[in-house]
Parts: structure tokens; C-alpha cells; sequence
């Protein structure tokens, strides 16, 4: 049974007074966090809100050679360092009762949206959601260039190949 963190609640009960926004809208809410642990490439533990799924993100299998790589990326930027959360506001949970969020770090004062460069370097795939604050499909856009570029799992992918997990 999936317990929920008092933390995510009282989020909720400040979220539903405030008009909900999306990644790059000024509505843009972001919470603040601290990663604790990477569980894998796309599943982060964080003090607030216990485990947390980064939102329109397929994972790759755990015999891609590119897991690893991917895994210690996320290690590098999550692991005991701030981090902030784009929570969604519509569907927060998913079906294994993780926190679903846009994951951004920090980077030369700068935050970075952590789920784009996942797609970007070739370390997961995009994977549209229904029900979301959050529309990755623009996201197609940068796993696009990372398979035309043959990077990450897309180093020997051939164009008109099923994919295959």
C-alpha cells in the first residue's frame, strides 16, 4: 500500500490555491529538494518527497549498455546536491505510487531540466503521458536529433528498426 509523505500533501493542499503551469510558463511552481538516492536512470529518492519518476521518460533495460552511463549521470546531478521539482499538478502519482516531476538541477548557477538531457544524450526515451500539466511531446524533437546523431542507445539504431527494450 502506497503511503503518502505528509509533505506531498500539504504541497497539494498549497498547490490547489494557485494557478497550476507548465515547464518555461511563468506559472512555473518549482519545489525545492534535495536528491538522496538514484534508483536507477529514471527514478530518483529526494527528502521531500520520497520517490520520484522523471516525468515522459521510457527507461532503458538494465542489459543496454548505456544503463550504467546513464544511471552515474543522474548519480553526478541528483545524488546529495539541490534539486528542484516540477511536480504534476494533475497526475502527481503514478500507478507504483512515485511522485511524477520534470527534474531540474544545478549547473553553473543555472538550473537544467535533467528529463531534456536524458533525451538528449541518448539515455531514455520519451514517452507521451495523458493527463499531465507537463507535454514532453516537444521533447520528440531532441530524441530525434540524438538518433540521427547516433547518440547514446541510438549509437546502433538504423533507421526503419522497431526498437526494441
Amino acid at each position: 500500500m502506497f503511503k503518502t509523505p505528509i509533505s506531498f500533501i500539504l504541497f497539494l493542499i498549497i498547490c490547489t490555491s494557485m494557478p497550476v503551469g507548465s515547464v518555461g510558463e511563468e506559472n512555473f511552481l518549482p519545489i525545492e529538494d534535495v536528491g538522496l538516492a538514484v534508483l536507477s536512470p529514471v527514478l530518483i529518492e529526494s527528502e521531500l518527497f520520497g520517490l520520484v519518476r522523471l516525468l515522459g521518460l521510457t527507461e532503458i533495460s538494465e542489459d543496454n549498455k548505456y544503463y550504467k552511463p546513464a544511471e552515474e549521470y543522474v548519480k553526478e546531478r541528483v545524488e546529495e546536491q539541490r534539486i528542484m521539482l516540477d511536480v504534476d499538478g494533475i497526475s502527481p502519482v503514478d500507478e507504483l505510487g512515485h511522485i511524477r516531476a520534470v527534474v531540474y538541477y544545478k549547473n553553473e548557477g543555472r538550473w537544467v531540466n535533467l528529463n531534456i538531457e536524458m533525451v538528449q544524450l541518448g539515455y531514455a526515451r520519451v514517452m507521451p503521458i495523458a493527463n499531465s500539466q507537463i507535454d514532453p511531446k516537444a521533447w520528440f524533437e531532441y530524441e530525434k536529433i540524438a538518433r540521427q546523431e547516433g547518440t547514446g542507445i541510438w549509437e546502433e539504431w538504423e533507421p526503419g528498426e522497431l526498437f526494441e527494450e
